[in-house]
């Protein structure tokens, strides 16, 4: 059913600055370059990396095809190879990848299981927001005429859990099989939760429960909002926390398996400046107060939390906190969204590279590890706190003997060659009191170059906040 393109990306690692002011330092790799848009990426814990992107594209909007494409680390895959629509491509650490598709007047879910793609669904209604667990569980929306319901498939048969008169929607699945979800009761928004069993309604109030989230040990984390005032709520698998008390705006909650809580929100009345908090399981840290907006958090099961930034949408950037201090993995794009970490600490994203161009490409930020040494030529890369100039080049270290007039420091001191190579640069802090950062985009290059068929970027088309 489904016509597999495979794409070798073929890898050219050049030297990046040191990332951060921090012991963590990153390599960022930028995994497209291309003429069409590359956008929504996700990751999983093995490095594996799934995204959309589009095949008819006109004033940066995808009207006509979207194709879904998986970097397993070596190599792109180009899953899907059709003219209609395929989107929220989501994949879980045993690399399958769910996501929808429109095959016919409405919307489909498939299922690649690391060989093959099955299509899930086949009605005459609209399926979508599907979302998978470690062990190939799949929990979607179905849209019966107008009534939405959510559907299980357990990798042999599909249930569906609710069967009433309310729309019930957003549903998040943890490894254990328990899935949440909003439900609109009476003209308000609850959370419900399926254990595998029974389902229990979370909340039952008279205003604004939306944006549930899930851990692996069934943690609920929501945002409960009443008019104007925003609060977040965690359930424990017993009881219901009130996390907050301050009532300003907030959205976006995302709950780690260690029970850590991160959101957004903003604290001036207007509403101009959105910041990250940070609940560790005690208390609650922000961890940002500056003039931006920063927007989009991630947290991965260490704690650790990533986001954008920006300025009056300009100057975007991407950041990292790691426990202990903020590293700025990207900066000074002209576009940037859906960054994700892995348990790993790798962050994936979407930008604009050029910005003459509205075209959006996905990169990857990698830790270093102590021995980083690309071409086994005994030194660690500069990128990674050593002293090679040039890690992809084993006849360049600080052992070589320096060649005069061959243009290459040899010896990585660029006090000696003829040619002197620029010397990398560290981008400025943010001037922030408590966190501070730097970036690496000033010395980003070309690393990996998909060579194939056109595909353009087609921009989400989902509704609303579901």
């Amino acid at each position: 059913m489904k016509r597999m393109i495979l794409i070798t990306l073929f890898a050219q690692l050049l030297t990046f600055a040191s990332v951060s002011s921090s012991s963590s330092q990153y390599t960022v790799i930028q995994l497209t370059k291309n003429d069409y848009s590359d956008h929504v990426p996700q990751i999983n814990d093995n490095g594996q990396i799934v995204w959309q992107g589009c095949l008819g594209q006109t004033q940066g909007w995808c009207d006509t095809d979207t194709e879904i494409f998986l970097y397993d680390g070596m190599s792109t895959t180009q899953l899907t190879n059709n003219d209609y629509w395929e989107e929220q491509a989501q994949i879980n650490n045993s690399g399958y990848v769910v996501w929808e598709g429109t095959p016919d007047l409405d919307t489909e879910i498939f299922l690649y299981d690391g060989t093959t793609t099955t299509q899930l669904t086949n009605n005459d209604y609209e399926d979508y927001y599907a979302r998978i667990s470690d062990n190939g569980y799949v929990v979607w929306v179905g849209d019966l005429y107008g009534i939405n319901q959510i559907f299980l498939y357990d990798g042999r048969t599909t249930t569906q859990l609710t069967n009433n008169d309310y729309r019930d929607f957003r549903p998040q699945i943890n490894n254990g099989m328990c899935v949440v979800w909003t439900r609109l009761v009476a003209l308000h928004y609850e959370i419900l939760l399926y254990d595998g069993t029974n389902t229990t309604q979370l909340t039952n109030n008279d205003y604004e429960d939306l944006w549930p989230h899930i851990n692996d040990d069934a943690w609920v984390v929501w945002v409960g909002s009443e008019s104007s005032l925003d609060e977040i709520f965690l359930y424990d698998g017993t009881s219901t926390t009130q996390l907050t008390n301050n009532g300003y705006h907030k959205i976006n909650p995302q709950i780690s398996n260690n029970g850590h809580v991160v959101w957004q929100g903003h604290t001036d009345l207007l509403g101009s400046n959105d910041d990250i908090f940070l609940y560790d399981g005690t208390t609650t840290i922000r961890l940002t107060n500056n003039e931006c907006e920063d927007e989009e958090p991630q947290i991965n099961g260490s704690g650790h939390v990533v986001w954008v930034r920006h300025q009056d949408h300009s100057d975007y950037e991407i950041l990292l906190y790691d426990g202990t201090s903020t590293t700025q993995l990207a900066y000074n794009m002209r576009g940037l969204s859906s960054p994700r970490i892995n348990d790993n600490g790798w962050v994936v994203w979407a930008g604009i590279d050029d910005l003459n161009s509205p075209d959006w490409e996905i990169f990857v930020a990698i830790p270093c590890s102590e021995n980083d040494d690309n071409d086994a030529d005994g030194y660690v890369s500069a990128s990674c706190g050593g002293d090679d100039c040039n890690d992809n080049n084993a006849n360049v270290n600080p052992g070589m003997t320096e060649v005069s007039g061959n243009g290459i420091d040899d010896d990585c001191n660029p006090a000696t060659p003829a040619y002197p190579e620029p010397a990398n640069t560290i981008a400025e802090s943010y001037g922030e009191t408590s966190l501070t950062g730097s970036g690496v985009f000033n010395s980003l290059a070309l690393v990996l170059v998909p060579v194939g068929g056109v595909i353009l970027l087609r921009i989400l088309r989902r509704r609303w906040w579901e």
